[in-house]
Protein backbone atom coordinates (compact mmCIF):
# COMPACT_ATOMS: atom_id res chain seq x y z
CA UNK A 1 0.00 0.00 0.00
CA UNK A 2 2.69 2.34 0.81
CA UNK A 3 4.51 1.60 -2.64
CA UNK A 4 1.31 2.80 -4.34
CA UNK A 5 0.81 5.89 -2.01
CA UNK A 6 4.41 6.56 -2.83
CA UNK A 7 4.04 6.06 -6.73
CA UNK A 8 0.77 7.99 -6.57
CA UNK A 9 2.44 10.68 -5.26
CA UNK A 10 5.20 10.76 -7.40
CA UNK A 11 2.79 10.96 -10.57
CA UNK A 12 1.10 14.10 -8.73
CA UNK A 13 4.36 15.60 -8.24
CA UNK A 14 5.74 15.21 -12.40
CA UNK A 15 1.72 16.02 -13.40
CA UNK A 16 2.28 19.89 -11.48
CA UNK A 17 5.75 20.10 -12.89
CA UNK A 18 4.21 19.86 -16.30
CA UNK A 19 1.13 21.73 -15.74
CA UNK A 20 0.17 23.86 -18.40
CA UNK A 21 -0.95 26.27 -15.62
CA UNK A 22 2.47 26.52 -14.29
CA UNK A 23 3.90 30.38 -14.87
CA UNK A 24 7.47 31.70 -14.53
CA UNK A 25 8.07 35.08 -13.47
CA UNK A 26 10.42 37.33 -16.02
CA UNK A 27 11.91 40.36 -14.08
CA UNK A 28 13.51 43.06 -16.51
CA UNK A 29 15.20 45.95 -14.69
CA UNK A 30 17.47 48.76 -15.75
CA UNK A 31 20.58 48.40 -13.58
CA UNK A 32 20.55 52.29 -13.42
CA UNK A 33 17.26 54.02 -13.69
CA UNK A 34 19.10 57.18 -14.60
CA UNK A 35 21.43 55.24 -17.50
CA UNK A 36 18.31 54.48 -19.44
CA UNK A 37 14.62 52.43 -18.83
CA UNK A 38 13.78 48.99 -20.08
CA UNK A 39 10.09 47.80 -21.32
CA UNK A 40 9.38 44.10 -20.94
CA UNK A 41 8.69 41.36 -18.45
CA UNK A 42 5.95 39.68 -15.90
CA UNK A 43 4.59 36.30 -16.05
CA UNK A 44 4.44 33.84 -18.71
CA UNK A 45 3.36 30.67 -19.62
CA UNK A 46 6.23 28.06 -19.96
CA UNK A 47 7.93 28.09 -23.13
CA UNK A 48 6.12 31.30 -24.09
CA UNK A 49 8.16 34.11 -25.69
CA UNK A 50 7.98 38.00 -25.13
CA UNK A 51 10.54 40.49 -25.86
CA UNK A 52 12.33 43.04 -23.75
CA UNK A 53 13.74 46.78 -24.81
CA UNK A 54 16.28 48.47 -23.28
CA UNK A 55 16.06 52.45 -23.89
CA UNK A 56 18.75 54.34 -23.12
CA UNK A 57 18.67 58.22 -21.66
CA UNK A 58 20.68 61.19 -23.26
CA UNK A 59 23.90 60.99 -23.41
CA UNK A 60 23.97 57.01 -23.15
CA UNK A 61 23.64 54.07 -25.21
CA UNK A 62 22.45 50.56 -24.57
CA UNK A 63 25.39 47.89 -23.84
CA UNK A 64 24.50 44.68 -22.89
CA UNK A 65 22.50 42.58 -20.76
CA UNK A 66 23.26 41.06 -17.58
CA UNK A 67 23.42 37.43 -18.96
CA UNK A 68 25.66 38.50 -22.11
CA UNK A 69 23.32 39.11 -24.75
CA UNK A 70 23.33 42.63 -26.59
CA UNK A 71 20.37 42.01 -28.87
CA UNK A 72 17.91 44.75 -28.09
CA UNK A 73 14.88 44.53 -28.79
CA UNK A 74 15.69 41.32 -27.72
CA UNK A 75 12.78 38.11 -28.00
CA UNK A 76 12.74 35.67 -24.80
CA UNK A 77 11.84 31.89 -24.20
CA UNK A 78 10.68 32.13 -20.77
CA UNK A 79 11.14 28.36 -18.98
CA UNK A 80 11.94 29.32 -15.95
CA UNK A 81 11.81 32.33 -13.27
CA UNK A 82 14.80 34.59 -13.95
CA UNK A 83 15.93 38.17 -13.51
CA UNK A 84 17.66 40.24 -16.16
CA UNK A 85 19.54 43.60 -16.43
CA UNK A 86 20.07 45.89 -18.82
CA UNK A 87 23.78 47.82 -19.23
CA UNK A 88 24.00 50.96 -20.42
CA UNK A 89 27.08 53.00 -21.49
CA UNK A 90 27.74 56.77 -21.35
CA UNK A 91 28.38 58.65 -24.73
CA UNK A 92 28.97 61.88 -23.34
CA UNK A 93 32.72 63.15 -23.34
CA UNK A 94 35.14 61.21 -21.15
CA UNK A 95 38.47 62.51 -20.25
CA UNK A 96 40.49 60.34 -18.40
CA UNK A 97 44.25 61.73 -17.31
CA UNK A 98 47.58 59.75 -17.15
CA UNK A 99 50.83 61.16 -14.93
CA UNK A 100 54.01 59.61 -15.69
CA UNK A 101 55.84 59.29 -13.97
CA UNK A 102 53.21 58.48 -10.59
CA UNK A 103 53.22 61.02 -7.92
CA UNK A 104 55.28 63.58 -10.04
CA UNK A 105 52.41 65.92 -10.12
CA UNK A 106 48.65 66.58 -9.77
CA UNK A 107 46.33 67.41 -12.65
CA UNK A 108 42.32 68.43 -12.22
CA UNK A 109 40.04 68.37 -15.21
CA UNK A 110 39.63 64.71 -15.73
CA UNK A 111 35.90 63.03 -15.83
CA UNK A 112 32.53 63.42 -18.00
CA UNK A 113 31.35 66.46 -20.14
CA UNK A 114 28.27 67.18 -21.89
CA UNK A 115 28.96 67.56 -26.00
CA UNK A 116 30.07 71.65 -26.01
CA UNK A 117 31.44 71.96 -22.64
CA UNK A 118 34.73 73.19 -22.30
CA UNK A 119 37.21 71.31 -20.40
CA UNK A 120 39.49 72.73 -18.63
CA UNK A 121 42.63 70.45 -17.52
CA UNK A 122 45.41 71.93 -15.41
CA UNK A 123 48.14 70.15 -14.11
CA UNK A 124 50.69 71.07 -11.44
CA UNK A 125 54.31 69.25 -11.28
CA UNK A 126 54.96 68.28 -7.66
CA UNK A 127 58.27 69.22 -5.80
CA UNK A 128 61.49 67.93 -6.95
CA UNK A 129 59.79 67.54 -10.26
CA UNK A 130 59.07 69.82 -13.43
CA UNK A 131 57.23 69.42 -16.82
CA UNK A 132 59.01 67.50 -19.54
CA UNK A 133 59.17 70.71 -21.90
CA UNK A 134 57.89 73.65 -19.79
CA UNK A 135 60.47 73.40 -17.63
CA UNK A 136 59.92 76.85 -15.96
CA UNK A 137 56.22 76.49 -15.80
CA UNK A 138 54.25 76.40 -12.00
CA UNK A 139 51.49 75.30 -13.99
CA UNK A 140 49.95 74.58 -17.45
CA UNK A 141 46.14 74.32 -18.62
CA UNK A 142 44.66 72.65 -21.49
CA UNK A 143 41.60 74.10 -22.83
CA UNK A 144 38.86 72.23 -25.55
CA UNK A 145 35.61 71.88 -26.35
CA UNK A 146 34.00 68.13 -25.08
CA UNK A 147 32.81 66.25 -28.35
CA UNK A 148 29.81 64.08 -28.75
CA UNK A 149 30.30 60.33 -28.02
CA UNK A 150 34.32 60.78 -27.95
CA UNK A 151 37.25 59.52 -25.28
CA UNK A 152 39.98 61.84 -24.45
CA UNK A 153 42.92 59.70 -22.86
CA UNK A 154 45.98 62.49 -22.01
CA UNK A 155 48.95 61.66 -20.51
CA UNK A 156 50.66 64.57 -18.55
CA UNK A 157 54.50 64.58 -18.69
CA UNK A 158 57.02 65.37 -15.40
CA UNK A 159 60.30 64.85 -15.33
CA UNK A 160 62.52 64.84 -12.04
CA UNK A 161 64.50 68.75 -12.33
CA UNK A 162 67.87 68.43 -13.71
CA UNK A 163 66.74 65.86 -16.09
CA UNK A 164 67.69 66.15 -19.52
CA UNK A 165 64.35 65.65 -21.33
CA UNK A 166 65.92 63.63 -23.91
CA UNK A 167 67.63 60.89 -21.30
CA UNK A 168 64.43 60.67 -19.34
CA UNK A 169 61.56 60.03 -22.02
CA UNK A 170 63.68 58.45 -24.33
CA UNK A 171 62.89 61.78 -26.60
CA UNK A 172 61.44 65.32 -26.77
CA UNK A 173 57.83 65.34 -28.09
CA UNK A 174 57.94 69.09 -27.43
CA UNK A 175 54.43 68.52 -25.40
CA UNK A 176 53.83 68.19 -22.28
CA UNK A 177 50.61 66.42 -22.66
CA UNK A 178 49.93 63.56 -25.47
CA UNK A 179 46.30 63.35 -26.45
CA UNK A 180 44.68 60.41 -27.69
CA UNK A 181 40.91 61.27 -28.96
CA UNK A 182 38.75 57.97 -29.67
CA UNK A 183 35.58 58.47 -31.13
CA UNK A 184 32.84 55.46 -29.99
CA UNK A 185 30.72 55.64 -33.20
CA UNK A 186 27.14 54.92 -32.26
CA UNK A 187 23.77 55.82 -33.00
CA UNK A 188 22.57 59.48 -32.96
CA UNK A 189 19.37 60.93 -33.95
CA UNK A 190 18.61 64.83 -34.89
CA UNK A 191 16.96 66.66 -34.61
CA UNK A 192 14.71 65.38 -31.38
CA UNK A 193 11.83 66.17 -31.29
CA UNK A 194 11.77 66.17 -35.05
CA UNK A 195 9.34 68.05 -37.39
CA UNK A 196 9.90 67.28 -41.29
CA UNK A 197 13.24 65.06 -41.06
CA UNK A 198 15.24 63.08 -38.69
CA UNK A 199 18.71 62.13 -39.44
CA UNK A 200 20.12 59.06 -38.25
CA UNK A 201 24.02 59.07 -37.83
CA UNK A 202 26.72 56.80 -36.28
CA UNK A 203 28.29 53.78 -37.31
CA UNK A 204 27.90 51.83 -40.63
CA UNK A 205 24.74 50.59 -40.82
CA UNK A 206 22.91 48.41 -42.95
CA UNK A 207 19.39 48.65 -42.14
CA UNK A 208 16.84 50.56 -40.49
CA UNK A 209 12.82 49.94 -39.37
CA UNK A 210 10.51 52.14 -38.05
CA UNK A 211 7.68 50.96 -35.58
CA UNK A 212 5.20 53.00 -33.52
CA UNK A 213 4.89 52.79 -29.53
CA UNK A 214 2.95 50.36 -29.70
CA UNK A 215 5.90 48.08 -31.72
CA UNK A 216 3.85 47.83 -35.74
CA UNK A 217 6.46 48.63 -38.15
CA UNK A 218 5.76 51.54 -40.25
CA UNK A 219 8.25 51.43 -42.98
CA UNK A 220 11.75 49.62 -43.25
CA UNK A 221 14.88 51.33 -44.94
CA UNK A 222 16.98 47.76 -46.00
CA UNK A 223 19.67 49.78 -48.42
CA UNK A 224 21.03 52.14 -45.93
CA UNK A 225 24.70 50.99 -46.69
CA UNK A 226 25.88 54.03 -45.28
CA UNK A 227 26.70 56.24 -42.04
CA UNK A 228 24.08 58.58 -42.53
CA UNK A 229 20.53 58.13 -43.15
CA UNK A 230 17.78 60.72 -43.53
CA UNK A 231 13.85 59.93 -43.15
CA UNK A 232 11.20 62.12 -43.97
CA UNK A 233 8.53 61.87 -41.17
CA UNK A 234 6.49 64.56 -41.83
CA UNK A 235 3.13 62.35 -42.32
CA UNK A 236 4.14 60.91 -38.78
CA UNK A 237 1.22 61.77 -36.48
CA UNK A 238 2.73 63.42 -33.72
CA UNK A 239 4.09 61.24 -30.59
CA UNK A 240 6.73 58.62 -29.55
CA UNK A 241 8.40 56.21 -31.99
CA UNK A 242 11.16 54.01 -32.08
CA UNK A 243 13.66 52.73 -34.89
CA UNK A 244 15.57 49.42 -34.77
CA UNK A 245 19.27 49.85 -36.24
CA UNK A 246 20.92 47.04 -37.91
CA UNK A 247 24.52 48.29 -37.83
CA UNK A 248 28.04 46.47 -38.42
CA UNK A 249 28.46 46.76 -34.58
CA UNK A 250 24.98 45.08 -33.64
CA UNK A 251 21.33 45.96 -33.36
CA UNK A 252 20.56 49.63 -31.47
CA UNK A 253 17.06 51.01 -30.78
CA UNK A 254 16.49 54.64 -30.50
CA UNK A 255 13.68 56.29 -29.35
CA UNK A 256 12.98 60.00 -31.37
CA UNK A 257 9.17 62.19 -31.16
CA UNK A 258 7.35 63.35 -33.77
CA UNK A 259 5.89 67.30 -32.87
Amino acid sequence: MFAVLALLMASASVTAQNSPNKRYNLVVTSADATQGSVEGGGYYAQSQTTVITAFPQRNYRFSHWSDGSSENPRTITVDKDAEIKAHFAYTGCVVNVEITPKGAGTVTGAGRYSPGDEVVIVARPNPGYTFACSKDSSSITYRFKARYNATYNLTTKFMPKGTNPADYVGKDTGKDFDTDVIYNRDINLYPNPVENELTVSGTYMYKIDLYNVDGQLINSYPGVNGRIYNIDVQKLPSGSYYINVETARGMFTRKFIKR
